[in-house]
């Protein structure tokens, strides 16, 4: 596995209600790190956040109070954060998630979820799915937490 990690590269692709290229997000399992399993399909008619991460990478965790943030504010309105740590051993994972207080759920992501998500070349990397399971942005890059509200508010609005 190859992974990039940077705070100088910065974008977004949008997906939008007529843009052919709108697809239902891939499906997942992969394991927490208290040994269960999260499926994508556990967050059905909620607004998931996946965010492809490090606990290596500089940007990413730098984002996580962000995300930690967003999650406990919005979560009662149905917002969902997962972590999918990329390149992390479960290890060094678990004292990251414990020091840095993670509340939002955490899975060790693995080849597939890579190949499914098109590639993740580039930390972090996040999609943005609304509560019926379209992928609607695809965020590279560092991202400060008002531009993250300002994504997700919209969706949190849409039923």
């Amino acid at each position: 596995m190859f992974l990039l990690c940077g705070v100088a590269l910065l974008g977004m692709q949008r997906f939008s209600w007529g843009d052919p290229e709108l697809q239902k997000a891939p499906s997942f399992s992969l394991p927490r790190l208290d040994g269960n399993t999260v499926h994508l399909e556990d967050f059905s008619g909620k607004v998931v956040y996946l965010d492809f991460w490090g606990a290596w990478c500089p940007p990413c965790i730098e984002e996580v109070p962000h995300l930690v943030s967003l999650y406990n504010t919005y979560k009662e309105k149905g917002l969902v954060i997962v972590g999918v740590s990329l390149g992390d051993s479960k290890r060094s994972l678990e004292h990251f998630v414990k020091e840095k207080q993670v509340t939002y759920p955490v899975v060790l992501g693995d080849d597939k979820i890579i190949e499914d998500y098109r590639g993740i070349v580039f930390l972090p990397t996040a999609f943005l799915i609304d509560r019926k399971g379209f992928m609607r942005r695809k965020l590279f890059g560092y991202k400060e937490k008002e531009e993250l509200e300002q994504l997700i508010l919209p969706l949190l609005e849409e039923r």
